[in-house]
Order: structure tokens, then C-alpha cells, then sequence
């Protein structure tokens, strides 16, 4: 019997990679938005979630380098032209750990549409009045699509970005004017236009 198609929300995580949930992620072809995020291992939810996404995967017979949920102590880090201490191991063969995803797990998300953005209140905000940077804490609508279609080279599981549901500013943002004290009477950005409940 074939595996059903689900949708859901993830637990609270930290976004990652922030950059891709507003632009297109073309590097090496990509056509696609991307959210990445990072749960923290915690022997509860966090671990059913990721482990739910990795069996449904491999039930398809999908690759485990193609899941979108990664255990993050098994990521390495990647060389870049400004990590000489990277692009040396690679070139002698060792390998780095990521820090960036030690004690967690990295699940990855795609949309060919720029996802909706809400705030803790589930309502619907412009996406340029809600930069979400990494560190922010989100929670991610999603449904996937298992495959196994042999003869189209297709298999695995994997997770499409509806939207996204920014619950906490950690990180600093470039839109924010921390630096400035409150001018009575003057601009104010209009509060989040109410629109249809988002399913948080």
C-alpha cells in the first residue's frame, strides 16, 4: 500500500540559512526557496520529528544523502575560499564538523512560491516588514510527498514549505533601529493586517 501524503507543522526550531526563505536558492541549478531548520536533540518531540521524516524516507527508498532531515553531529563543514583551516582538511582528507548543527538536527524544507510569512499571532505579515535571520525561532507549515517510482528515478519523502511562523526575534536585524528613541506623532508602519488564520 503506497504511503500517504501528510501535512503538519514542525516543532519550535531555530532558522537557518535564513537568506533562501526570500530568494530563490540558484546555486548549482536550484529553482527553489528553502527553510532550514535546526532542532535541538531533546530525547522528546525534536527526536520523534526528525526520526518520523528519516523512516518515512526510507520507507520510499529514498537515499539516505537525499533526506531532508540530517542528524547534525554528522554534518561536515563545508570549504569555502575564506576557511583555509576547511579547504586544507578537504584537500588532505579530514573532516570537519559543522558546529553550526552540533546537538541537533538540520531538516530541510523547498517551495517553488515565496513562502507566507506569520507572526506569533497568526496573522500575515509582509514579508519585508519580517526579516527572519538565523537564530530566529519558526515553525514551519508543511506538507510532503512520499515517491517511489522506480522507472522515474524518483524516491524518498520530501517536505514542501507552505509557510512560515516567525514566533521569536533572537537574532539582530538590519531592518530594526534599536539605536533610535521614539518620535511621537511621527511614522508608524501600520500594525499586521488580519487575514485568513494561518494553521499554527
Amino acid at each position: 500500500m503506497a504511503m500517504q501524503k501528510r501535512s503538519g507543522v514542525t516543532p519550535k526550531g531555530e532558522s537557518a540559512y535564513s537568506k533562501w526563505l526570500y530568494e530563490i536558492d540558484d546555486r548549482y541549478g536550484g529553482d527553489k526557496y528553502i527553510g532550514t531548520l535546526k532542532l535541538v536533540k531533546d530525547g522528546g518531540e525534536n527526536d520523534a520529528f526528525a526520526q518520523e521524516i528519516i523512516d518515512r524516507h526510507a520507507k520510499c527508498g529514498g537515499p539516505e544523502n537525499y533526506c531532508p532531515a540530517k542528524d547534525g553531529d554528522t554534518l561536515t563543514k563545508k570549504a569555502n575560499e575564506f576557511d583555509v583551516k576547511a579547504k586544507h582538511a578537504k584537500e588532505v582528507g579530514e573532516v570537519i564538523p559543522d558546529p553550526q548543527f552540533a546537538g541537533a538536527w538540520s531538516i530541510k524544507f523547498k517551495s517553488k512560491h515565496a513562502p507566507k510569512i506569520f507572526d506569533a499571532f497568526k496573522r500575515e505579515v509582509k514579508r519585508e516588514d519580517a526579516e527572519i535571520k538565523p537564530g530566529d525561532i519558526v515553525r514551519f507549515a508543511f506538507s510532503d510527498n512520499p515517491m517511489d517510482d522506480p522507472k522515474k528515478h524518483i524516491r524518498g519523502c520530501y517536505l514542501y514549505l507552505n509557510k512560515v511562523q516567525l514566533v521569536e526575534k533572537r537574532a539582530s536585524s538590519s531592518v530594526g533601529g534599536d539605536e533610535f528613541d521614539v518620535v511621537e506623532g511621527g511614522f508608524e508602519v501600520p500594525e499586521a493586517a488580519t487575514a485568513d488564520e494561518a494553521d499554527f
